[in-house]
């Protein structure tokens, strides 16, 4: 929809598919805080410089951390409510 009103639009994906060839421990941990995708997708934000960072589904491969990285780099977030921890969102619990 953005792009057809000539919004430019860049997408990261992770593909959840790589989880099969990931030790299941470090599957887990990265699940709660992915260093290496926070990594990557702070120098994408700082590349890009967009004017919203919109995230959709960060379970499992990409992680609550890409929040951190979007604020971190001055990226204007966003993201479906439910997925949000409830300090940067404005809700009070998880519910």
């Amino acid at each position: 929809m953005l792009e057809s009103r000539e919004h430019r639009v860049v997408t990261f994906v992770e593909d959840n598919a790589r989880l099969n060839e990931t030790n299941p421990f470090r599957a887990a941990m990265e699940a709660v805080w992915s260093w290496e995708v926070k990594g990557r997708i702070a120098r994408q934000i700082l590349e890009v410089k967009p004017d919203i960072v919109h995230f959709h589904n960060t379970f499992l491969r990409i992680s609550p951390a890409t929040y951190y990285a979007a604020k971190e780099a001055g990226g204007a977030g966003g993201a479906d409510a439910s997925q949000l921890p409830p300090h940067l969102s404005g809700r009070s619990s998880y519910a």
